[in-house]
């Protein structure tokens, strides 16, 4: 009786251990998330004092085309970390998978993917970002070749260009004329 009390109050004991190592390593936590927190502030009065700066320099009062810009892009972070973390709750539950979807359908979004891509490398995202910015992709060579493109020149005469060629702009006309001359 006695060996199943001494392990009983060690298993205790360990146990307040845990308790205060855990409630220590929280407190650490709270600690750093409150200097973040600070850090974060004053970096976004730096950037809105930057933006006040950079509005009165331009003249202008309403937000500039670069901050709307960032604007846009942190709210696109945002909502694809947040369809991340949708889709991944509904991996850990598939039963609402089907509920889930249909809200998303009702407000006009797309279903977040079945695939979180947030674990995925940070190659193959900058080769799919390539890929899909690419200006030669396959839909675009074909249409060119497919048809020709009219060029007017403003003289009231207009000239087609040959099936699977680019139109040459005036610039690249004259350098090829000087060129001829030489």
């Amino acid at each position: 009786m006695s060996s199943a009390m001494d392990t009983s109050l060690r298993d205790e004991t360990a146990y307040m251990e845990m308790v205060q190592d855990r409630k220590a390593k929280i407190l650490q936590i709270r600690k750093e998330i409150d200097e973040q927190k600070e850090k974060l502030e004053r970096v976004q009065k730096q950037v809105a004092r930057s933006a006040r700066e950079a509005r009165v320099t331009r003249g202008s009062k309403v937000p500039l085309l670069e901050e709307r810009d960032m604007d846009l892009r942190e709210i696109r972070s945002r909502n694809k970390k947040i369809a991340e973390k949708i889709s991944e709750v509904i991996q850990l539950f598939p039963d609402i998978a089907d509920a889930a979807e249909s809200y998303f359908i009702q407000v006009g979004l797309p279903p977040p993917s079945a695939n979180p891509q947030s674990r995925s490398s940070s190659k193959s995202g900058s080769v799919r970002s390539s890929a899909r910015s690419s200006p030669r992709s396959s839909v675009s060579s074909a249409r060119s070749v497919t048809s020709p493109k009219a060029v007017d020149l403003g003289l009231g005469l207009q000239l087609t260009s040959p099936p699977g060629s680019r139109p040459l702009s005036a610039a690249s006309s004259r350098s090829s004329a000087r060129s001829s001359r030489k």
